[in-house]
């Protein structure tokens, strides 16, 4: 197997190869990803436009803020499932994309559903240790750089904002190389976050770069398309719409970013050989 050092273009041309290949899959899955999210993820939007309505109320600070915090920590739990169900349908649903993407011509629905399953239950809990590494970097982040800002006067707000780009680098990273567990867990290869880590940590500034990329890139066309085709149908139907589109690009930058992931070198093979 040929493998190259992966930069931001190489990755990016991979991604794009990937799906004129395979068309017709993509978008497929990325459909059925869309409806699925927008039904799961429905309770937890509404919790959030709740949430916002009361935010958007013109009432006195204090009472609106109490308002909010009481909405929320009413919500927090359905917030918290609609999340989890929605990285499920994904997650589960990149696993037959990345066979058909991966190299050896693995058939997407190899080993039948309860091979899916299992390929899908450990890629679910690569996303979600992802998920909740952030979330530890937040909760040490928030207060650090509090009594960072307090303690340094003038120097607080550029110290503010390095550690919020940090974060956000650092999420983008661990989403990263949960991918490129994922794609392991695609052909077979059962994997962890800490295996994909070692692999990633030579060529993470590229894989990060790429995933940043295509976020970006579906964030332009989600700003771009969803308005025109919310504008023409009924009130009824805007929000599941809305969220179906959100749910479908969602799927595609994770969708993209795990087939682009073949071209990095996995050492395993490199042993083999």
């Amino acid at each position: 197997m040929q493998f190259q050092t992966p930069t931001l273009a190489s990755l990016t041309i991979a991604a794009w190869t990937a799906v004129r290949q395979r068309m017709e899959l993509f978008f497929l899955l990325a459909g059925l990803s869309g409806i699925l999210s927008a039904f799961l993820y429905l309770p937890a939007a509404n919790v959030i436009d709740e949430i916002l309505t009361i935010l958007s109320t013109p009432t006195p600070d204090e009472d609106q803020q109490q308002a909010a915090a009481a909405a929320f920590s009413e919500g927090a739990s359905t917030l918290f499932l609609g999340h989890l169900m929605v990285t499920a349908v994904a997650t589960f649903l990149v696993i037959p994309w990345a066979r058909a993407s991966a190299p050896g011509n693995l058939v997407p629905s190899g080993g039948g559903v309860t091979a899916l399953l299992r390929r899908g239950v450990r890629s679910f809990f690569h996303m979600v240790a992802a998920s909740g590494l952030t979330i530890i970097l937040l909760l040490v982040g928030i207060p650090l750089t509090a009594g960072l800002t307090a303690s340094m006067g003038s120097l607080g707000n550029a110290v503010t904002m390095t550690v919020f780009v940090l974060t956000i680098w650092a999420s983008i990273a661990l989403t990263g190389t949960a991918h490129l567990a994922i794609a392991a867990e695609a052909r077979d290869r059962q994997d962890t976050l800490l295996t994909a880590w070692r692999r990633a940590r030579f060529f993470i500034i590229p894989i990060a770069g790429s995933l940043a990329f295509l976020v970006t890139m579906m964030i332009l066309a989600n700003m771009t398309v969803a308005p025109i085709i919310l504008a023409i149908l009924p009130d009824g139907l805007t929000k599941m719409v809305g969220l179906a589109l959100s749910g479908s690009l969602l799927y595609m930058v994770s969708a993209l970013h795990v087939a682009a992931l073949y071209i990095v070198p996995d050492f395993r093979d490199l042993r083999s050989a």
